[in-house]
């Protein structure tokens, strides 16, 4: 019986003989596992090339999920970002679907987004297992290119029936969390950014709302990379290279010492 991860020939004998080299064959091969119940489809562009270049394939995998943390229960840096996301991801001439029990979005702010309302379909879940519910329900419809929620609360199994429900429709699942929920309960999410929203001070960008990124997990991506974009008056993305850092490390460092962690407990490590 073939073992989960099966390593046919050595590393030496293919000349990555490296530690970096190792780690990076074997990120390869694992995140070929984890992510063969995908669709074989292309990447979902950010729009954003700063954004993109962070990312091991130019963009967010189809099927994937992307949790946006936030340091206060009201993601609003974050929310923007998710919208900016989903216009991306719905440009196939998929749906969009938000989910929010408060119902926060606005149509004029979304057509400023450059958001298709005809488009958009809003879900208000009365309830936390109603929006568990919904979210499952959205994210396994083809139909769907986005879907956004708001979730305070995941525990292990509702993390993995989420992940398990992108992957078969296809869509790009966008979380919206604090930072103390995604440590106390964290998630099966390919991709974590933490987002916050500041006023800049320098004039030439008073019409411009910034936002300043750290990518938090993103298995062989640019771990560690600080971004600072932006939304215009017109609803188009701006980047910033003032204050952007990157640091030269990626999802595969120390990945034999993560393989030798429970799950959990290295989930729980990446936020």
């Amino acid at each position: 019986m073939a073992s989960v991860l099966e390593v046919t020939e050595s590393p030496a004998a293919n000349g990555a003989g490296t530690p970096a080299q190792i780690a990076g064959m074997l990120g390869a091969r694992i995140r070929a596992m984890e992510t063969r119940g995908r669709p074989d489809s292309p990447a979902i562009s950010s729009g954003i090339p700063a954004m993109d270049r962070c990312l091991p394939a130019s963009g967010y995998a189809c099927g994937s999920l992307v949790e946006l943390l936030t340091e206060q229960r009201i993601p609003h840096g974050a929310t923007s970002v998710a919208l900016g996301l989903a216009r991306e991801a719905i440009r196939n001439g998929k749906y969009a679907v938000l989910i929010d029990p408060d119902w926060t979005y606005y149509p004029p702010v979304l057509q400023r987004l450059g958001l298709p309302l005809e488009r958009i379909i809003g879900i208000r879940p009365k309830n936390h297992a109603d929006l568990i519910w919904s979210l499952d329900q959205v994210l396994r419809n083809p139909a769907v290119g986005c879907a956004i929620a708001s979730v305070d609360r995941m525990d292990d199994r509702t993390a993995r029936r989420i992940q398990l429900a992108a992957e078969a429709g296809g869509g790009l699942g966008i979380l919206l969390r604090t930072l103390e929920s995604a440590r106390m309960q964290p998630s099966w999410a390919d991709v974590q950014w933490f987002v916050s929203s500041r006023v800049s001070g320098h004039v030439e960008e008073v019409e411009t709302r910034w936002f300043h990124l750290a990518l938090r997990r993103c298995q062989g991506g640019r771990v560690g990379t600080a971004l600072k974009i932006g939304i215009d008056a017109l609803g188009n993305w701006v980047e910033s290279h003032r204050d952007e850092v990157q640091r030269a490390k990626t999802g595969h460092v120390h990945l034999a010492a993560e393989l030798a962690r429970p799950a959990r407990v290295r989930r729980e490590i990446a936020g």
